[in-house]
């Protein structure tokens, strides 16, 4: 019985810290919602207060000498209002502390998965040779073609524009190369100038919708930006270029 006590109660306290963000969230939205009633309740109970007050002491002549009485007769009526108000600037403030540091947890991360992969890759080139690395990575980039296949909204343009396939965020859209290589060089060239560029600043040049990730991870002075290509077919037997990134890292 005791074991199943104490079973429980971890469960218990695995579920709240998982779910600690949403649940301070809507602890601060009733919160919100208390703080408000309780401080109409108070300002109704406070007039009727400075009613009875007034009746029979009168009113002060000098506004501020009228404000301090009326105060000092009806503070302690907002007491509630004001604790119900600071447990909820409290939630709230936990809540987004609590999502901040998971955030960030997840984003360090992602970052040293990306710098280990970055390493592993470069001793395959070292051990195999960077033709078989290249062939590695193009069956590697056509098996996630395969699985995240474009829709059918896609369309191949005429003339030299195709499709390509963004394998970081597994998106379709119709560019060439030229577009790519180009986009490719400014990011570098931005990367000389400010020392780093993001993950974003290279959608844009290419005209990809931004990513709230992707504002955080790019490329810096000691790792630029290199984009290797990869020939693929979709699974309706169409051309598709598949490119990604060498050594993205969190900025």
């Amino acid at each position: 019985m005791t074991t199943t006590l104490v079973s429980v109660i971890k469960s218990f306290e695995s579920v709240l810290t998982k779910n600690s963000p949403a649940i301070l969230t809507g602890i601060g939205a009733a919160g919100t919602v208390t703080t408000a009633y309780l401080a109409g309740k108070a300002s109704f109970a406070a007039a009727r207060v400075i009613d009875a007050v007034e009746y029979e002491e009168g009113t002060a002549e000098e506004p501020l000498q009228r404000f301090k009485e009326r105060a000092g007769v009806t503070w302690r009526l907002y007491i509630p209002a004001g604790m119900a108000g600071a447990l909820t600037i409290g939630c709230i403030i936990a809540g987004a502390r609590i999502s901040h540091k998971r955030t960030a947890a997840a984003y360090s991360l992602v970052a040293l998965t990306d710098a280990a992969f970055g390493e592993y890759k470069d001793k395959v080139v070292e051990k195999i040779g960077e033709k078989k690395e290249k062939e590695l990575r193009d069956e590697l980039a056509q098996d996630r073609v395969n699985k995240n296949p474009p829709s059918g909204q896609v369309v191949i343009a005429s003339g030299e524009s195709a499709i390509f396939c963004e394998l970081f965020t597994g998106r379709y859209f119709n560019c060439n190369v030229e577009t790519i290589r180009k986009a490719e060089i400014k990011i570098n060239q931005k990367i000389l100038r400010e020392n780093e560029a993001t993950l974003n600043d290279f959608y844009y040049e290419i005209g990809l919708e931004p990513t709230s990730y992707s504002e955080r991870v790019g490329w810096d002075l000691g790792r630029m930006l290199e984009i290797s290509f990869s020939a693929t077919v979709t699974p309706n037997e169409k051309a598709c270029m598949a490119f990604e990134y060498s050594h993205t890292k969190e900025l």
